[in-house]
């Protein structure tokens, strides 16, 4: 065990866990030990097998017929099982990532915020009052609803004040109303002294305050741009695996009006929301409607329903009933299980060619 090593030779031995690396490295010496066990070993093999088939008078001669002659040649008989081992290891582990990374390793609705059902609306046919509207269909009952929030994806651009680099970067703006910042389950990584500690407080400081933001863990990140270089991350000033952060200062603006906001982050949503979505600053609609020139519409409504085995046939009746307002809905569950399948299916392709390599 490593801790026994690390407390036998703490001098020499500081640290022995590794990444997935490490997994590599240990299957290539299980199966490279794996065969030279078998090859040094192979006329005691031999002689189990003789003893076995010793009653079996016709077997016998084929099998040591059979075993003689790649035994007569050791090393290019272990080569060649160490080939065939080491394509069967790939194989295993192919198999393995696919299993992990084509597996949601949360609940969905942890991963979407505690959102259930998404439907987006046309930009120039909004709905005006989403529950008011719903309360007056018969096909949908309001009740089957325990929250409903609506937001608008806006590009937009940022700049953090205090940095040293003032370039303006470019970050997708989620203006969001007050439903979907009262009901978000987001989990925070990190809250900005002086708010917080929970989600509750964080959003419910973003209500009473429309200058104050909250980021996705994912812009804590190095991206790379078109061309494959490398960009550094837009904000500096505070790092993922920070144990604390302070508020920071920023500026937004508009591409088109070169309109300026002055805003304010005051935390960072955990990863684990980023999976398929990929979140990026989330705000008050009412700070955008201030610097717009005219109301921005909502355009996405997410739903939480009350009953999730009736998510499907909720967000067929919603997208009936607003069918007007171009209304198309999707059960985020559904949609988080195709992108996965979609890297499933590209692991397995891999897969299926080692495999057709073995078999050749």
């Amino acid at each position: 065990p490593s801790g026994v090593l690390e407390t036998l030779l703490g001098d020499i031995v500081e640290d022995l866990r590794g990444d997935i690396d490490i997994m590599f490295v240990s299957g290539i010496a299980m199966v490279g030990a794996a065969v030279w066990t078998v090859m040094y070993n192979a006329d005691l093999i031999l002689q189990g097998l003789h003893f076995i088939t010793g009653r079996l008078r016709q077997v016998r001669p084929v099998l040591v017929t059979a075993i003689a002659y790649p035994l007569s040649s050791k090393f290019r008989t272990g080569l060649t099982l160490a080939m065939f081992a080491l394509v069967i290891f790939t194989l295993t582990v192919m198999s393995v990532l696919t299993d992990t990374f084509g597996t949601q390793f949360v609940e969905a609705r942890v991963a979407t915020g505690g959102w259930d059902i998404e439907g987006t609306v046309n930009f120039t046919t909004p709905i005006d009052d989403i529950r008011s509207d719903i309360d007056g269909i018969d096909t949908v009952d309001i009740s089957a609803f325990e929250a409903i929030g609506g937001y608008t994806q806006i590009p937009m651009q940022v700049r953090e004040i205090e940095a040293d680099d003032q370039e303006w970067n470019r970050i997708s703006y989620l203006a969001a109303d007050d439903g979907y910042l009262e009901a978000s389950e987001y989990e925070f990584k990190l809250v900005a002294d002086g708010y917080g500690p929970n989600t509750e407080e964080v959003f419910e400081a973003m209500r009473k305050d429309s200058s104050l933001v909250v980021i996705g863990g994912s812009l804590l990140s190095d991206t790379q741009g078109e061309q494959g270089q490398q960009i550094s991350r837009v904000f500096n000033e505070v790092g993922y695996d920070d144990e604390s952060m302070s508020p920071i200062e920023i500026e937004l603006r508009e591409p088109n009006t070169r309109a300026e906001l002055s805003l304010t982050i005051i935390g960072v949503i955990d990863r684990v929301h980023d999976t398929g979505f990929g979140l990026g600053m989330i705000g008050s609609k009412s700070a955008i409607d201030e610097a717009a020139p005219f109301p921005i519409p909502i355009t996405t409504y997410r739903f939480r329903v009350a009953d999730l085995d009736e998510s499907k046939d909720t967000a067929r009746n919603i997208e009936r009933a607003f069918l007007a307002n171009g209304m198309q809905t999707v059960v985020l569950e559904e949609l988080l299980d195709e992108q996965l399948a979609a890297l499933r299916g590209f692991f397995r392709l891999f897969t299926g060619f080692m495999a057709l390599g073995l078999f050749v």
